[in-house]
Formats: C-alpha cells, sequence, structure tokens
C-alpha cells in the first residue's frame, strides 16, 4: 500500500511541476529528466491516465522541435538554459542521449506518433557517427560544447572540424547506450 502511495507522489509531484506552456518541468535551466520521462511512459501504459499522455506528448515535441535537439546533426544537448528550450548549453553526452533514446522509442509505442520515432532514430544515427569507437566497439562520454560549430547550417559545418569527442568510458553510460540500441 505505501508502494502505492509513493507512485501516486511522484506522479502528482511531476503535476504540480509540469511547465504547460512548454513542456517539461520547471522553469530554467530546464533539463530532459529522462528518469522522470521513463517513469511517466511507465505510469500512462499502466494506467492509461490522459493527462500524463498530454504532458508527455507535449514535453517530447517541445524537446526534440527546439534547441536541446541538433537538427541538423542530431542527438540532444545536455539542457537548456532557457525555459522555452531554445537555447541549449551545447554539450552532447553519450548519458543524456543513451537515456532518451529509449524515452522517445517508448513514447512512440506508447502514442503513435512517428515523430517520437524519427527522433530515436536521428539520436542513434548521431551516436554511431560520433560516439561510437568503430574499432574498440565502445561509446565515448562526450563531445564538447561549441556554440559557434552548432549555430551553423550543415553546409557551413561541414568546413569546420566538429567539436572534441572526449574519449572518456563509462561503463554505466555505455550499458544504456546497448539497451538503447536493443530497445530500438
Amino acid at each position: 500500500e505505501n508502494f502505492v502511495e509513493l507512485i501516486e507522489f511522484a506522479k502528482e509531484l511531476a503535476i504540480n511541476n509540469f511547465d504547460g506552456q512548454f513542456g517539461g518541468f520547471g522553469t530554467h535551466p530546464k533539463f530532459p529528466m529522462p528518469d522522470l520521462l521513463n517513469f511517466l511512459n511507465q505510469y500512462f501504459f499502466e494506467t492509461k491516465n490522459e493527462q500524463i499522455r498530454q504532458i508527455m506528448e507535449k514535453t517530447l515535441l517541445e524537446m526534440q522541435s527546439g534547441g536541446m535537439f541538433d537538427q541538423v546533426e542530431g542527438g540532444f544537448f545536455r539542457y537548456s538554459t532557457t525555459q522555452d528550450w531554445s537555447i541549449p548549453h551545447f554539450e552532447k553526452m553519450l548519458e543524456d542521449n543513451s537515456h532518451l533514446i529509449t524515452v522517445y522509442l517508448n513514447a512512440h509505442q506508447l502514442y503513435g506518433k512517428k515523430e517520437f520515432l524519427d527522433c530515436a532514430k536521428k539520436t542513434i544515427n548521431y551516436v554511431l557517427e560520433n560516439l561510437f569507437d568503430k574499432k574498440e566497439n565502445h561509446f565515448f562520454g562526450t563531445q564538447d560544447a561549441d556554440e559557434h560549430y552548432y549555430a551553423m547550417k550543415l553546409i557551413e559545418r561541414k568546413k569546420f572540424s566538429a567539436p572534441k569527442i572526449d574519449k572518456t568510458l563509462f561503463t554505466g553510460w555505455n550499458c544504456q547506450m546497448v539497451f538503447g540500441l536493443l530497445r530500438a
């Protein structure tokens, strides 16, 4: 019984902190909070709660159409410095992207929106192109923030070197990325 109360408390906390105007939770800086998003996906799966559906669809659509998602190369940036997701902190991390792949894949199955599947595919492509070491078969941790580079269109970006990849290996992040690939 206490377990059920805890689940309902967590759901109510999410609802009370939901940003109805821009999606997500809180004001700024605004982080994607993939653990919360996974919880809400699971809650919807179990209950078919329409309010949770609306929260998830609004949040995921706003995140992928705003500045948090790299519209040129794919992949999510670390967080948004603004409430409306428009200006990201430009670092890309394997941790966030691996979790968000699972969030978006599950959301596609739950809510039937093709946009969520497309976003997951673009994120997977970004990770495989930029963070995967094809010789050693593991994933690197991060790609540096570079505001100037990410502000350019694709044709302009091709003239410059991509931001540096930090080749630190994180076991948990690699496992989560493999899980995301298996889910896909």
